[in-house]
């Protein structure tokens, strides 16, 4: 395949993916990295719902640079592509909460789990709403050895 072809690739693999494993740093530089459940819109946004006491949402409470790795681990070795890509994130604020669940909720219902609303990302209930914004997106294709990336546009 063609660097473009690969490319083109990059939707199909980060919807054929349930979960991406997020890099975030704490205030002393220490690196944490989380599975989290996703939905996106396109490759330029990613929403997760998680505890604001969680590592990685406190981390990013304090620095918001993230990293995060979508890839399907059960693929025999070599044959693995991945969708990698490098951004900011924080949580979602109350103005936007109720437009940017739809995102999530959309996702959830294809998968099976119900819809959610704002109302399930505000007080009094445990969980937020967060949103990574891309900066720099690139895919491991199966076919070149380890770690060549091709950078998406």
């Amino acid at each position: 395949m063609t660097d473009d072809d690969w490319r083109a690739k990059a939707p199909e693999v980060v919807a054929a993916n349930k979960y991406l494993v997020l890099s975030t740093v704490d205030a002393s530089g220490a690196p944490w990295a989380s599975p989290v459940y996703f939905a996106n819109d396109g490759l330029d946004r990613f929403w997760w719902v998680s505890r604001p006491t969680s590592d990685h949402s406190r981390n990013l409470a304090g620095r918001s640079d993230v990293a995060f790795v979508i890839y399907d681990s059960t693929v025999e070795i070599g044959k693995g592509v991945a969708v990698y890509a490098r951004g900011t994130a924080e949580q979602v604020d109350d103005a936007d909460v109720e437009t940017e669940i739809a995102y999530y909720s959309t996702r959830t219902v294809e998968h099976g789990i119900g819809a959610w609303t704002a109302a399930d990302v505000r007080d009094p209930k445990e969980l937020r709403l967060y949103r990574a914004t891309v900066t720099g997106r690139w895919i491991k294709p199966a076919d070149d050895g380890p770690d060549r990336r091709i950078e998406l546009a």
